[in-house]
């Protein structure tokens, strides 16, 4: 047997859509049933935190939400558009600038 053989037939068997979702949600009920292992959902802000860490919920604190659907997508579109701006304005005017310093700093022949 293969290692894509063992891959195709054992650990991944279908790699369809419903077969993967059904694999992921399997496997968290096998980690669920471990003793030891915590499960925390971030959707419960803090309530699931503090009950896994057995502690108080902060009051007029809320909870760090640095990987929201809304940040990340800011994210990602300034730092598309910093690329563009880099990438086609920045570094061609730097090119001609140089090109610029280059002629005008090379002695004349005539």
């Amino acid at each position: 047997i293969t290692i894509t053989d063992f891959i195709n037939r054992c650990a991944f068997p279908d790699l369809s859509d419903a077969g993967l979702r059904k694999g992921y949600e399997e496997h968290n009920v096998r980690m669920e049933r471990e003793e030891g292992v915590v499960m925390l959902r971030t959707r419960d802000g803090w309530r699931g935190l503090c009950s896994v860490l057995e502690c108080d919920v902060p009051v007029g604190v809320p909870y760090p939400r640095l990987n929201s659907h809304s940040s990340v997508l800011r994210n990602h579109v300034v730092r598309s558009v910093v690329k563009c701006v880099v990438k086609w304005y920045l570094l061609p005017l730097a090119l001609c600038m140089l090109a610029m310093w280059y002629i005008m700093a090379t002695p004349k022949l005539c």
